[in-house]
């Protein structure tokens, strides 16, 4: 694979989630439940539930990058619970704080957290992607698989610095909620 072609890769699989998971939260955004909501507290900084939260959403992310193991499919899975669920929780907080408000109280870590998960979530479609891509390449069925099998290898290479880039920014989020004050 050319550095081009890698690079092709990476972008398509990046649309892809994007245009998945901003869709995916517009459907939790217009669903009609009703989850109770609870105001932070800014004078509370329980600093041990630093690493509780980091666990909670390095899980999630654990489950997005199972997808370089299952050909993608547990990340797309995982991809549409978690942002449906994230557009439910943004519309019940701004039923309750109004847009501005929510987004005062979240920005901060949620943009890292979001950040973090949108990495994971590459990290566990790109090798697929460049499978795919790569895979119709050759004349024969056993050109074609490993055609297809070297372009997952690059796509699981290629996978390693987002993988770090998820879990520091999932580490930044958890610390910047804590700092922001929990609910109590």
């Amino acid at each position: 694979m050319t550095e081009g072609s890698e690079r092709v890769s990476l972008g398509v699989t990046w649309m892809f989630l994007l245009l998945c998971w901003g869709s995916c939260a517009t459907l939790g955004w217009f669903s009609s439940f009703d989850l109770p909501v609870r105001v932070q507290d800014p004078g509370y900084h329980p600093w041990d539930e630093v690493a509780d939260i980091a666990a909670t959403n390095l899980t999630v992310a654990l489950s997005l990058v199972s997808g370089a193991a299952t050909a993608g499919m547990s990340t797309l899975a995982t991809t549409v619970v978690v942002s449906i669920y994230t557009g439910v929780v943004i519309s019940a907080a701004a039923d309750d704080l109004g847009l501005s408000g929510t987004f005062r109280a979240i920005l901060p870590y949620f943009a890292f957290e979001l950040a973090g998960l949108l990495c994971a979530a590459v990290v566990g479609l790109l090798p697929s992607c460049c499978a795919l891509r790569h895979g119709w390449r050759g004349t024969t069925a056993r050109s074609r698989a490993g055609a297809a099998l070297r372009g997952y290898l690059v796509g699981l290479r290629m996978s390693l610095p987002w993988l770090i880039a998820s879990v520091l920014l999932i580490a930044v989020g958890a610390v910047l909620e804590v700092a922001g004050g929990v609910p109590r």
